[in-house]
């Protein structure tokens, strides 16, 4: 996982599993097919690479080095093959179903600021997240096919 990583996550080892999991805790940017800080300069400055931003130093460490960045995309396509179609799908019915638990607390309905829409609206965010989980698996096979040769 790399850019919009530093404020949207936190990190855990599972110590049953040895691996990391994860815990989302800032919604804006969950599932959404490009980080609202740190594209320009992607897109600006290495358009050729899969790193989804530059927003954190270790982006930009990754995709400036040619040997880190080898090990990136050779990480990435594992990460996408396990993290298959029904993974993703069943992240984003998970991510929905908190929503769904959050939408029916007024008050804290009334404070979210999710998807830059204010009020909270769960018709609008289902259907957000939706489009972006078809873009993420359209994506996420173009960039196994691109990985191919890995």
């Amino acid at each position: 996982m790399n850019g919009d990583y530093a404020d949207e996550v936190f990190f855990y080892i599972d110590p049953g599993k040895q691996w990391f999991e994860l815990i989302p805790w800032d919604y804006d940017d969950i599932l959404k097919p490009v980080p609202h800080e740190g594209r320009i300069e992607r897109n600006r400055e290495y358009s050729d690479k899969k790193i989804f931003s530059l927003e954190e130093s270790l982006d930009r460490a990754i995709a400036g080095d040619k040997e880190l960045y080898a090990q990136y995309e050779k990480s990435l396509k594992q990460m996408l093959l396990t993290l298959d179609s029904t993974a993703l799908a069943s992240s984003a019915h998970q991510v929905l179903a908190e929503l769904e638990l959050l939408s029916q607390d007024k008050p804290m309905a009334d404070v979210t600021l999710f998807l830059d829409l204010h009020p909270f609206d769960i018709n609008q965010a289902r259907e957000d997240i939706l489009l972006s989980l078809d873009f993420i698996l359209k994506r996420r096979d173009w960039i196994l096919g691109d990985l191919k040769q890995l």
